[in-house]
């Protein structure tokens, strides 16, 4: 017979036969704290580019290159530091260096 609580379940059939509920689709997903290899390839290329553009505004001299250039050195290790806030806040750390990049091109 079936239950109502089976029938909200989906575990019987119009018919009356049972069948097994449906699985929901899981995707793969890392664990947390697990990277991908992508992911570890793209946080050095992005830290390698700020340092690089950190030292290049370490040697244009001036007080604006010089604090731009530890903006960048700042940037490059809120990228890496294993922090449970700066993990956690990883994305905006990433959107903070691309607005601080595009803030001192236009500048």
């Amino acid at each position: 017979m079936r239950t109502p609580s089976a029938i909200r379940r989906g575990r019987h059939s119009i018919a009356g036969t049972t069948r097994p509920a449906a699985q929901p689709e899981s995707r793969a997903r890392p664990l947390p704290g697990v990277l991908r290899p992508s992911d570890v390839a793209l946080r050095a290329v992005i830290v390698g580019l700020a340092l690089a553009t950190g030292y290049i505004h370490s040697t244009l001299g001036g007080l604006l290159f010089t604090l731009n250039a530890v903006g960048y050195a700042v940037a490059a290790v809120a990228m890496v530091v294993p922090l449970g806030l700066a993990i956690r806040f990883r994305s905006l750390v990433r959107l903070g260096l691309m607005g601080y990049a595009a803030t001192a091109i236009v500048a």
